[in-house]
């Protein structure tokens, strides 16, 4: 079955606090990096990405290149990558148009992440990590992290909020599959359309519940869509589960880290996603939250900044 079975009732009327710009124009894009990409707790992927000692997790947050790297014993370490903008002396044009660089010389807030990168024997890092780590990887910029389950999150801010644990709603154990899906949709309109569905009991700031029915494989079972702002999608359905970490590589196009938990297979969580995202832009409850929480978060920070002396 190629389409959702049970789509959600478009409400008359509905309030929107973002317009159009928000979600095609570089302008809002470097205001998201202000109010969001530095100043929330960013998920970046799952704990099997870096699972042995030396280990590598790239993840640009907006503007800015960071990792994290499995140390002795387990710990997590975060911090800025080498460089931030290519070790240019100047940015290239090619990389101010709202869309992330191959570039074959470093790894940068403009250019696009890497897979993540493996130790050699015993922990040692390996030549890809030099434009990562450079010579002395102790004297980088420290980058805030935590491990929620088998997430794991950074905080570029050193003096933002504290970590909130889910405790108990994180996925445990190892992941079944992985893969990197990248689509053609801004990044917001593709967690909107992800997680359409009537919203499931009260929402916060930072965390709301969307359902829905949807056909996934050969059955059609009911959806459970929690949106963990700004930028974390777990999908459920009976028996599995698909944890999507949403990253921005151009203005239109978004890239999934997706990693699957459970009975259902990669294939059949893939074909899910890449159906919803390409949905119209109806007015889903997801969208009217997200707009709201975000447009909150922009008043709140430009508030502040016109009270500084």
């Amino acid at each position: 079955m190629n389409a959702i079975v049970e789509s959600p009732v478009v409400r008359a009327a509905p309030a929107f606090a973002l317009g159009a710009d928000a979600y095609r124009t570089l302008a809002f894009a470097k205001t998201e990096d202000d109010v969001l990409w530095t100043r929330e707790w960013i998920c970046i992927g799952a704990i099997d990405d870096v699972r042995r000692e030396g280990d590598l997790l790239p993840f640009t947050a907006g503007d800015h290149a960071v990792h994290v790297q499995s140390t002795p014993g387990g710990r997590l370490v975060g911090r800025f990558n080498l460089a931030q903008h290519g070790g240019c002396r100047a940015v290239p044009l090619q990389c101010r148009q709202g869309a992330k660089t191959s570039c074959s010389f470093t790894s940068c807030g403009y250019s696009r992440d890497s897979m993540p990168l493996h130790a050699a024997e015993r922990g040692a890092p390996t030549a890809d990590m030099y434009q990562y780590l450079g010579l002395r990887p102790e004297r980088l910029l420290g980058v805030r992290v935590a491990r929620d389950g088998a997430l794991i999150f950074v905080h570029l801010d050193p003096a933002g909020a504290a970590f909130v644990s889910t405790h108990d709603d994180a996925p445990q154990g190892a992941r079944r599959e992985h893969a990197w899906l990248e689509l053609d949709v801004n990044w917001k309109h593709a967690g909107q359309r992800m997680a359409a569905g009537v919203r499931h009991g009260e929402a916060t700031d930072t965390r709301a519940v969307f359902e829905s029915r949807d056909a996934i494989g050969q059955a059609t079972q009911t959806l459970t869509a929690a949106w963990r702002y700004p930028n974390l999608l777990d999908l459920r359905v009976q028996g599995s589960r698909c944890m999507v970490v949403l990253q921005p590589t151009a203005l239109q196009r978004v890239l999934c880290r997706i990693s699957t938990y459970g009975a259902h297979s990669l294939a059949n969580w893939q074909a899910l996603l890449q159906r919803r995202a390409a949905l119209a832009d109806l007015h889903f409850d997801a969208a009217q939250w997200f707009e709201a929480t975000l447009a909150a978060r922009i008043a709140r920070i430009a508030g502040s900044h016109s009270q500084t002396p």
